[in-house]
């Protein structure tokens, strides 16, 4: 069995499986026997009043099935906290899908605000689990708390939803110059109201055993200091070369819509790479930052029969300083023109990581490259 629906059209009442019972009793009877072994679900879709959606429930799911290979789950129900908060003690290592339906309580008495647990709880679920590829929120859910959730998955690497995003920008049919920036900055990482175990961030759900270690960059000196796997990401979000760059172009000049204005100009630029929310970046990371955020030009030129895009580098609008050991100090990078063949030994294995030595040896930031759009 790799798939299972549970749906009751009868809202407001107790429900009543009386006419499923024979449908029931067998599949009871098969569940049954899974005490001696466990299922391997890949769906598991429950719809209809909560009632029956409740804590004790979820732990059967646990016993019966091994959630870890569950690859979609749809929840077509409010989904109450205690449900939330036990969902999120599971282990949903394959989930790439997900449907929610959210439901925050209503005022009690005017002096006093609702008790917003719903929305809390719906976070910390969200942020317990990888990456999703497809994530469907119905109802209520704190502005905040939303806005953490949608930062977290969208901090996955290069996906559909970005193709998605690109194509919807594409579409609008007015749009005649865009200036576009991919934002690498993680401010909710390092944030906090106290310190976990060893001072370190919390990892997320996607870093591996390498990702979950501690970065050693004390300097950010925020609540909380980062693991490898953060750097990664924000070194794999920042990297911004020509081929991804043209990749982006195509993909809204693709979506342009017939009848649509001229889109004369789009102009490309990654930043934000080793911003955490602090004021200081440390230099062995700005020194990467430096390398592999960029500013792609693509302007429309007009001939006698056509027009084409030309695409040019520009200056990046954000800098940074980095540390020169042989004059212990900070320099500005527009006299820094050569980079430096040697990255800090903190830096290196995480940079190396993404980008692997070439054969016959090289230097670092000859090996980078931007990450392929999906396809």
């Amino acid at each position: 069995m790799r798939e299972v629906r549970l749906w009751e059209r009868i809202m407001g009442a107790e429900p009543d499986y009386s006419e499923y019972a024979h449908l029931i009793r067998p599949l009871e009877d098969a569940t049954s026997m899974l005490s001696h072994g466990t299922g391997c679900l890949e769906t598991l879709h429950f719809a209809g009043p909560a009632q029956g959606l409740t804590v004790k429930a979820v732990e059967e799911w646990g016993i019966r099935t091994d959630l870890s290979a569950i690859k979609k789950l749809i929840l077509e129900c409010n989904v109450p906290p205690p449900v939330l908060g036990r969902l999120t003690g599971c282990c949903f290592s394959s989930l790439t899908v997900l449907s929610l339906e959210l439901r925050i309580e209503p005022y009690h008495h005017y002096s006093t605000p609702p008790t917003d647990d719903t929305s809390k709880s719906a976070a910390n679920f969200l942020c317990s689990i990888p990456p999703l590829a497809a994530l469907k929120l119905s109802g209520e859910l704190d502005y905040h708390r939303l806005r953490d959730v949608v930062r977290y998955h969208g901090q996955n690497l290069r996906n559909e939803h970005e193709v998605a995003a690109y194509s919807s920008i594409g579409n609008i049919r007015t749009l005649q110059s865009l200036a576009l920036t991919l934002d690498a900055s993680d401010y909710l990482s390092m944030r906090g109201n106290g310190h976990s175990e060893d001072y370190l961030a919390e990892p997320k759900a996607h870093f591996d055993d390498f990702g979950r270690e501690d970065a050693n960059l004390e300097e950010y000196n925020a609540s909380h200091d980062p693991r490898k796997g953060h750097i990664m990401d924000m070194f794999a979000n920042a990297a911004l070369d020509k081929k991804l760059a043209q990749s982006i172009y195509s993909v809204l000049m693709e979506a342009r819509p017939a009848r649509s204005l001229a889109l004369d100009t789009i102009e490309l630029q990654s930043d934000g790479c080793g911003d955490f929310g602090t004021d200081f970046i440390p230099p062995a990371v700005a020194l990467v930052a430096n390398e592999i955020q960029h500013r792609w030009l693509f302007r429309r030129t007009y001939g006698p029969q056509s027009s084409a895009f030309d695409v040019s580098e520009l200056e990046h609008t954000n800098r940074l300083a980095t540390w020169d050991e042989s004059t212990a100090g900070i320099l500005d990078n527009e006299s820094d023109e050569v980079s430096k063949d040697d990255l800090d030994g903190r830096i290196e294995p995480i940079f190396r990581r993404l980008w692997p030595a070439k054969a016959g040896g090289s230097v670092w930031h000859e090996d980078w490259h931007g990450f392929e759009l999906a396809k």
